[in-house]
């Protein structure tokens, strides 16, 4: 699943190819086996780092334990266990002459108890210009179309007021918003998936993936944080809910019916 990202240019008017991070289908040995990954966990999560020639990248732990990541020249990257568990994030980092771009994506790892919260992690301050999801969409409850999600940007530590921010998917939809006087902004997650079935195993994730810019003092910054979203379970409950409803009326029509008929039988013979 590739997702080109433009931003186009929200302070300066250039058009750029984002740096951003998303997810890479598995890539066998020559044997016919996985890959092996850092830290000797085998095989690994592939991702593909968008435009990341020239960037530098790292895997960020829970404890705020910063380790490199390597790059191919296809921009592919395999991240493999830490030993620790919680969410963890992946960033990356590009300058070109007074141009400074950020990519950043929050992915769950398992491993033993790191003992610490999520929002020590998320409220850290990592990049000049930052986007932090406000709260983080934990592992159990994700991402989901028709659902509403919130963010905060921030340049410096400071929220980003009246600041434009563009939300788009893999499945093709835009959504442009801007942040309000304390730097937030919610999206409500497109329901653009086709062909979708009932059960949320039975449908594949989708990407989206945020886009911002912003101009100071002659440097340009550009930053963008994705993540996968998924089918709303509304579709599957709603037409079992239809369903449900259905059968109680049949089934009530039916007991009705019978007892009318009962009723007629009993007239009949008196």
């Amino acid at each position: 699943m590739t997702l080109l990202f433009t931003l186009l240019g929200l302070c300066s008017g250039a058009a750029h190819a984002a740096l951003l991070w998303q997810p890479a289908p598995p890539e066998p040995t020559q044997q016919g086996g996985a890959h092996q990954g850092h830290g000797g966990q085998r095989g690994g999560k592939p991702f593909l780092l968008q435009e990341g020639a020239g960037a530098e990248a790292e895997i960020w732990l829970p404890t705020l334990v910063r380790r490199p990541l390597q790059v191919d020249e296809s921009g592919r990257v395999l991240v493999g266990g830490t030993g620790s568990d919680n969410y963890h994030l992946l960033y990356a980092k590009k300058v070109e002459g007074n141009r400074e771009q950020v990519a950043l994506r929050y992915h769950y790892q398992h491993g033993k108890p790191s003992e610490a919260s999520p929002a020590l992690l998320v409220n850290q301050d990592k990049t000049a210009l930052e986007i932090i999801p406000a709260p983080l969409t934990r592992e159990h409850q994700r991402y989901t179309s028709l659902k509403s999600h919130g963010f905060i940007v921030r340049f410096d530590g400071k929220p980003l007021a009246g600041h434009p921010v563009t939300l788009r998917s893999s499945n093709g939809s835009e959504i442009n918003g801007e942040t309000d006087r304390k730097g937030r902004i919610t999206f409500h997650l497109p329901d653009d998936f086709t062909d979708v079935k009932p059960g949320r195993s039975n449908n594949s994730p989708a990407e989206f993936v945020l886009g911002t810019a912003h101009e100071m003092d002659g440097r340009s910054y550009q930053t963008t944080l994705s993540a996968p979203y998924y089918v709303s379970p509304s579709h599957w409950r709603s037409t079992g809910g239809g369903l449900m409803a259905m059968l109680v009326g049949v089934v009530t029509g039916f007991v009705v019916l019978r007892r009318s008929q009962k009723s007629s039988d009993k007239a009949g013979r008196a």
